[in-house]
This record gives C-alpha cells, sequence and structure tokens, in this order.
C-alpha cells in the first residue's frame, strides 16, 4: 500500500478494520518494512494486529494462573510447558509449550532461536562453556546488545528465583535498523557454563505480553552448581577481582575483571578489551623485539595518523610503574568522525616492546579516567 501510493491515515484505518489479518512480523520482515520506506506508525499498527489474536484467549485460560506466578515471586515452569530442549552447551535445559512458540536451531552460531505463534515474540538461547559470574553478567550482556546497537541500554537488573536457582533478570532497550525493541532475559553462570535466555519484541508490545514471556522464560531448568567463590589470595593481592593476562613470557597486565572485559583480538600479539559499562577500550600490542626507547612516543604517534593525520601529543612523561620504566602518553584523535582521548603506557626492554593503550570518547574521559590509569598500572614485567 505504501508503494501504491497510498497515505498513512488511509492504510492505518484498512489495518484497524480488517477482520483478519496474517502479517509476516519477524525481525527480518520489519527491516524489510522500514527499508521500504513504512512508516513507524503503520509498522506498530501492523505488529499490534497480530498481537490480538490471542489476548483474549489467554487471559480466559491462563490468566489466573499467570497472575499468581507474577504476583507470588515464585517462579516455576508452567504446566503447559511440555516439549524439552537441551541447552547446546551446559547442563541446561528449557521446556516450553509447543503450541505457542516453535524452535529452529541455528548449527552455525550454535544457538537455539524461538518465535511466538499467533503473537510478534521472539526468543533466543545462547550459552557457552565458560562459566561467567553473575556479577560481571550485566556488563557481559550489555557488550552484546552493543554490538547491534550501540546506544543500547540497561533498564532494569534483579535476581530471581526460578525453579530452585537464581537467576539474574535483565531488560535492556535495543534499536535495530531504527526499529526500537526491549529485550528481556534470564541470566546464569555457573560450574557447567554460562546461558542467555532473552526474548524481545516492540516495547508497546513487551507491555502487553510481559506475562507470556516470562512464563517462556520460567521453562528454565539449571541442573549445574554455582561457581565457586574465587580462593583467597588469587590474583593480585588476593583481590577476587583481578584476573591474569600474560602478555608474553616475560610481562602481564592485571586487570579487574568486573570493569573490564577481553574480547577476541584473532592477531598474534594483541588484545583487545572493553569496558563492561561500554564506552571504554584498551589495547594491548606485544612484540619480542625491543626498540630504543626514546623513539616509543614517535612511533606511538606515526600510528595514531595512520587512523588520523592531526592526531596529537598533549602530554608526554617518563613514569616507573612496578619497579618498570615506560613512557607515558595522552593523546588525541578523531576516528571515524569521534573525538577520542587516549591514554598510554610505552615499554621496551627485556620483555620486548609492549604499548598498552586506554581508550574513550573526549567527553566521557572524567568518567572512565581512574578505571582507565588503574588499567594501565597493572602492567608488570616479571623478573
Amino acid at each position: 500500500m505504501t508503494k501504491a501510493g497510498l497515505g498513512e491515515q488511509t492504510i492505518l484505518v484498512a489495518i484497524q478494520k480488517a477482520r483478519s489479518t496474517a502479517f509476516d512480523t519477524s525481525p527480518q520482515a520489519l527491516v524489510a518494512l522500514k527499508n521500504a520506506g513504512v512508516s513507524d506508525a503503520v509498522i506498530n499498527a501492523i505488529l499490534a494486529s497480530g498481537d490480538k489474536r490471542q489476548v483474549q484467549q489467554d487471559d480466559a485460560t491462563n490468566g489466573s494462573a499467570k497472575v499468581a506466578n507474577q504476583d507470588s515471586g515464585v517462579h516455576r515452569k508452567a504446566a503447559s510447558a511440555t516439549k524439552q530442549v537441551s541447552a547446546p552447551v551446559g547442563n541446561f535445559t528449557l521446556w516450553f509449550d509447543p503450541a505457542k512458540w516453535t524452535m529452529r536451531k541455528d548449527a552455525a552460531k550454535g544457538e537455539l532461536t524461538f518465535t511466538n505463534n499467533g503473537r510478534n515474540l521472539y526468543a533466543r538461547m545462547i550459552t557457552e562453556g565458560i562459566g561467567i559470574p553473575k556479577e560481571t553478567l550485566p556488563g557481559v550482556a550489555l557488550i552484546n546488545a552493543q554490538q547491534v546497537d550501540p546506544n543500547a541500554k540497561l533498564v532494569s537488573q534483579q535476581k530471581r528465583m526460578v525453579n530452585g536457582h537464581e537467576v539474574l533478570v535483565l531488560q535492556m532497550d535495543v534499536t535495530s535498523a531504527q526499529i526500537p525493541f526491549r529485550f528481556y532475559g534470564y541470566y546464569y553462570g555457573g560450574t557447567s557454563g554460562t546461558i542467555q535466555l532473552v526474548t524481545y519484541t516492540t516495547p508497546q508490545l513487551f507491555e502487553r505480553n510481559y506475562a507470556a514471556l516470562t512464563d517462556f522464560l520460567d521453562g528454565l531448568v539449571i541442573s549445574d552448581q554455582p561457581l565457586p567463590p574465587p580462593p583467597p589470595g588469587s590474583g593480585n593481592g588476593g583481590a577476587s577481582g583481578t584476573a591474569v593476562l600474560p602478555v608474553n613470557d616475560k610481562a602481564e597486565v592485571r586487570y579487574d575483571r568486573a570493569k573490564w572485559r577481553e574480547a577476541k583480538s584473532g592477531e598474534p600479539g594483541r588484545f583487545r578489551f572493553r569496558h563492561l559499562k561500554g564506552d571504554a577500550y584498551a589495547l594491548i600490542i606485544a612484540e619480542r623485539i625491543a626498540v630504543d626507547p626514546d623513539a616509543l612516543p614517535e612511533i606511538a604517534i606515526h600510528n595514531a595518523r595512520k587512523a588520523d593525520p592531526d592526531a596529537h601529543i598533549t602530554l608526554k612523561e617518563k613514569r616507573t610503574v612496578n619497579g618498570v620504566d615506560v613512557c607515558f602518553l595522552k593523546f588525541e584523535a578523531v576516528v571515524s568522525g569521534v573525538p577520542l582521548t587516549y591514554y598510554g603506557y610505552y615499554y621496551a626492554g627485556g620483555a620486548g616492546t609492549i604499548q598498552i593503550l586506554t581508550y574513550t570518547g573526549q567527553s566521557l574521559v572524567q568518567e572512565y579516567e581512574a578505571d582507565m590509569l588503574e588499567f594501565l598500572n597493572g602492567f608488570h614485567v616479571n623478573p
């Protein structure tokens, strides 16, 4: 109708008065509509039309049970959740209602995806073999969401007992192809791995379908044990949040894993990190050959000017960190149109040449400066 030249109001009236509708409302279809020039108002009307079909039936058959489950604080799998599927990784099982949800396996990604039959509700199960402490799960989840939308934000966080195990409950607002979505999921890390069971739909449909989404999430059954606390004296000075990254056989960086998460680099001698709040980053470059220490500032700014010819150093000084002499540089550059501030330690000696960079947006330096300097100060060279 949009391509035929009909006005937005005319299309809205047609959708509202239609006796039956069967729109394709998958995320891919919504993106295609947006790219074709369909307005947000029309897309929301399409979504709302599909949602009306089961509301009265669900309220009549399941309404009282859902209210009891939500208000009592007791979260157990529903009696209608009769189909069982094991997670690709870890001792996790999901029970769901096959009359309401259709499952699909994504072999390439090792994920399970779900689509609600008759509503515009979706879900995804993501598992990995490493148990992530619950303290860092919100940051991990936010990083994953920001791969879709750099402006994704965490709007709600709480703990909940589900089928006898405590899980983390997160809600996030994410925009994809200019279409807003509300992500609502259960997160857990244990001895057999980590699971993220996440539902998502538009904010308007989320409000009307909160009970249905919660019923789906409540089908999660966890069979492993919680992660043990870190042993006393582990890491740096016994700090339970400290992790150690061996840069090479002679040097390491100790960092707070409650603040930073390592990202896959795929490049030998390069290590990348992202702050769990999502807006600060770190990069470590290690080479076995030691260069002249006096040449380090020139090398650093030369590398920076590959991204921004106008990059410039604003502060340069020598420092001693954990008994090791380093060159500290602060410089500014504009990368992909974003003004950035870099803090870096540069080392050349018996452990080779090591560059440790932290950076964030120039407007965010005050917020992240302490954490960036703390990361730099975790540099150690072994005797």
